[in-house]
């Protein structure tokens, strides 16, 4: 058997977006960007309810590039909600 490499049948940018897809999905699901906190079941819900949204997105005919825009816009909500309950929840009483 040969590598894809050396028959040059991959594509090299098949799963160009799927890094910051991935992310957002871990984010959203509750996973602290400064670790901790998360599990395999949050992470599930927050990949279904992306692939919910973005299906939703699709069918409404979005432009690609927007649904980026969108991806990333949902990451910087949580990112600051989560700081927002991160940091009331370390105020001392």
């Amino acid at each position: 058997m040969r590598p894809a490499w050396q028959t040059s049948s991959g594509a090299g940018g098949f799963a160009l977006g799927w890094p910051m897809s991935v992310i957002a999905a871990v984010v959203i699901g509750s996973t602290l960007c400064t670790g901790g906190l998360g599990s395999v079941g949050t992470t599930l819900v927050g990949v279904l309810l992306l692939g919910l949204i973005f299906n939703l997105l699709n069918f409404e005919g979005l432009d690609p590039y927007w649904q980026t825009v969108a991806r990333g816009f949902f990451l910087l909500v949580v990112v600051v909600l989560q700081s927002r309950l991160a940091r009331r929840g370390a105020r001392p009483t």
